[in-house]
């Protein structure tokens, strides 16, 4: 997606008072462009079929269908072909079929090492694992901070692409409420959680700082910053988690661990957690 697509998504962030700018299941797979003479006609009209409204139960069938034929035609253009493919992950999460959904995208990425766009899949794939819930789909945590790792293990070159900062603001939120609906582990999710916030900050940060970064932009990210970073890292201290007297200085111990193992020494991890303790730290 090109700088110019992203602006405009962070404008409509900035409208809606913070709302999130990254991708969702209905846009992480742009319709591709092409020149008239690249499709035939039954292409044309397999793609009109397959980019139609999702309504009724022509869904599962229909679009479906056509999405598998058009992914399978080695006539059709490659950029309409992956297209297909990736649009049959979003209409499977649209009726319901989240782990279909999830396989698709990584079956397409394993076949396809070489995709143009593999930030947006693994985003789209971290994110269903993390919001997406339903009878027949109940990801563990596990699953989640595997899905979060992989996409930034593998992109680490690109922290400062708004999909990976959004992905970063996405953990933190997921973290924060499983620290919320599990009392006993709440000290060490929350600050993991903490951790992942402060990795979002330092990455718009980095943005604002960058030569050539328009006005307008950093007014975006300080928008963003204000709604989406900093109530989750300044919080009254009434809305932090905590667990009981009696098994503080277990789960200290534990986050401890935690914090080194995220790359601090244990003085460093020690005053961390001291000022976590100590109450609400000051805003930048």
């Amino acid at each position: 997606m090109n700088k110019h697509a992203w602006i405009m998504m962070m404008a409509a962030g900035v409208a809606l008072a913070g709302g999130a700018w990254a991708i969702t299941i209905g846009d992480f797979n742009p319709t591709p462009e092409l020149p008239y003479e690249a499709t035939s006609f039954h292409h044309d009209d397999l793609f009109k079929i397959a980019n139609g409204p999702l309504q009724g139960d022509r869904v599962e069938s229909e679009v479906m269908r056509v999405c598998t034929e058009l992914a399978e035609d080695p006539e059709a253009p490659a950029a309409l072909r992956r297209w297909a493919a990736l649009r049959k992950v979003e209409v499977l999460c649209y009726i319901s079929r989240e782990d279909e959904s999830v396989r698709q995208a990584r079956e397409w990425l394993e076949k396809h090492p070489e995709d143009p766009d593999p930030i947006s899949i693994r985003a789209i794939i971290a994110r269903t694992l993390a919001e997406r819930r339903s009878d027949n789909f109940k990801p563990t945590r596990r699953e989640v901070q595997d899905a979060f790792r992989e996409l930034f293990e593998k992109h680490a070159a690109d922290a400062l692409d708004w999909r990976m900062i959004e992905a970063r603001v996405w953990f933190g939120t997921f973290l924060d409420r499983e620290a919320n609906i599990n009392p006993s582990e709440s000290t060490p999710l929350s600050l993991q959680s903490v951790l992942e916030f402060q990795e979002a900050l330092r990455a718009v940060q980095s943005r604002m700082a960058l030569p050539g970064c328009a006005e307008e932009e950093k007014k975006g990210c300080e928008e963003y910053i204000k709604h989406n970073i900093n109530p989750f890292l300044y919080p009254s201290r009434e809305t932090l988690p905590g667990p009981s007297e009696e098994a503080k200085a277990k789960m200290r111990e534990s986050t401890l661990n935690m914090l080194m193992k995220q790359g601090l020494d244990r003085a460093a991890a020690e005053s961390f957690l001291d000022q976590f303790d100590g109450g609400q730290t000051t805003a930048p």
